[in-house]
């Protein structure tokens, strides 16, 4: 009898040493073998539940054209033992000369979380910089929106020379509350000064702001129909 009660204590404690080794700190220790690197583990609460997002990272290369490549996870903790809810690999991250994009971490929804990844470099004399908004939907993560967040010609332009003269324009994200309470509403607004168009090299003033909603997809213009979605946070 006593044997017997040993070897069924032994096999619970081996099931639950099992049920905790699978959390997001050694997850990250296990992936850092594949050298991938950690470039956010935020914890947040959701409906009372303890989450966590994490992010890794792994260069594509060292060459000035190369990016990386980001690793988004969720994960959920349930009776003390943790699992991953939404997982997405191989996310084209912003950015150049193999380098590891920024993160921020931020509120999309009165219930909702997600992340901006910023990254960028300079070519020819011409600065730019994107940033790539994710979110958790369903179990994967999608890409909401890829903006050109900010650009200027300062290494190639010369001051108040045309065709030539010098810009330098810059794009803010935010988030604010519209009419869906889930999925906030995103807010563009513009500083600076751009080239009045592609084929144009008139310099003129940016200025203004230019509101986008999510569709369940992607952030669109406000006037677009929106369909149905699915949080990975419900």
């Amino acid at each position: 009898m006593r044997q017997q009660f040993v070897i069924a204590f032994t096999t619970m404690l081996l099931f639950q040493s099992v049920a905790i080794a699978a959390t997001p700190e050694t997850w990250l220790a296990k992936i850092k073998e594949q050298g991938y690197e950690p470039i956010l583990q935020q914890s947040f609460q959701q409906a009372g539940q303890d989450k966590q997002m994490v992010l890794v990272a792994k260069s594509k290369g060292d060459a000035h054209a190369d990016n990386s490549t980001v690793w988004a996870t969720v994960w959920t903790n349930e009776n003390s033992n943790w699992k991953i809810e939404a997982e997405t690999k191989n996310i084209d991250a912003p950015g150049s000369g193999g380098a590891y994009p920024s993160v921020t971490f931020v509120k999309v929804g009165d219930d909702n979380y997600g992340a901006i990844l910023d990254g960028g470099g300079t070519f020819q004399g011409y600065t730019v910089s994107n940033s790539t908004v994710i979110l958790p939907i369903g179990k994967k993560f999608i890409i909401a929106l890829d903006q050109e967040t900010y650009s200027d010609n300062l290494g190639t332009c010369e001051p108040d020379a045309h065709p030539l003269e010098c810009y330098e324009y810059d794009q803010k994200i935010s988030f604010v509350k519209g009419n869906d309470a889930e999925f906030y509403d995103l807010q563009l607004t513009e500083t600076g000064t751009k080239r009045a168009s592609e084929s144009d090299n008139t310099i003129i003033p940016a200025t203004g702001e230019k509101r986008l909603v999510f569709n369940g997809a992607s952030y669109q213009a406000e006037e677009a129909k929106k369909t149905e979605h699915k949080s990975s946070f419900k």
